[in-house]
């Protein structure tokens, strides 16, 4: 993703990932086009780490190992920039169970983990 940030290549953004432009509205501005690759970079990350670790499974989320991992995925979908800005426009390019993950995890803000004394 990071060759998107040259400048020739930042008018294929719309159509390798999704417009920048264009309803949904951006809260806080519509990022410019490193930014939104950022976030993008970011999303791909957490995908990642999902699969990975079978967050999928309450019993690996909940695992103290990933308390990490969780605590900054939750910081992300409050982000208005993320979740209202960024998700609408690529959410349709991720696993239906992902998907349904960072839904939720915004909406009840999942909290598998145990808390520590």
């Amino acid at each position: 993703m990071q060759q998107l940030n040259e400048p020739q290549l930042a008018a294929l953004l719309p159509e390798v990932l999704a417009s920048i432009d264009g309803a949904p509205t951006w809260r806080l501005g519509a990022p410019d086009p490193r930014q939104f690759v950022y976030w993008v970079e970011q999303l791909q990350l957490m995908e990642n780490v999902f699969f990975e670790f079978g967050f999928e499974q309450a019993a690996n989320r909940a695992n103290p190992r990933n308390r990490g991992w969780m605590k900054v995925f939750r910081q992300w979908v409050e982000s208005p920039q993320f979740y209202e800005g960024l998700w609408p426009r690529v959410r349709h390019s991720y696993n239906p169970v992902f998907q349904a993950f960072v839904d939720r995890l915004h909406a009840e803000a999942i909290d598998d983990v145990p808390s520590q004394n």
